[in-house]
């Protein structure tokens, strides 16, 4: 787990977004993904332990709205 002795509480925070599967199998396994996401709840605990602002993200878009431009590595298929 990572050590957040290093970083500002007070100047930082720990911004967790909603885990898309899409998004994920673009740039890991799925053995890495669910790594990735095992350790969120450990980073959230540590971070409000360190009273760090914790912010939760989740993406939605409207449907008239495309996900991404064309041209991003992320909407290539």
């Amino acid at each position: 787990m990572p050590e957040l002795s290093h970083i500002d509480p007070r100047s930082a925070a720990l911004l967790v977004m909603d885990y898309q599967v899409d998004i994920l199998t673009k740039f890991m396994t799925a053995a890495q993904s669910a790594d990735a996401i095992a350790c969120v709840p450990d980073l959230i605990a540590m971070a409000r332990d360190a009273v760090m602002m914790v912010l939760h993200v989740v993406v939605a878009f409207r449907p008239a709205i495309p996900r991404s431009a064309p041209v991003t590595p992320y909407s290539a298929r």
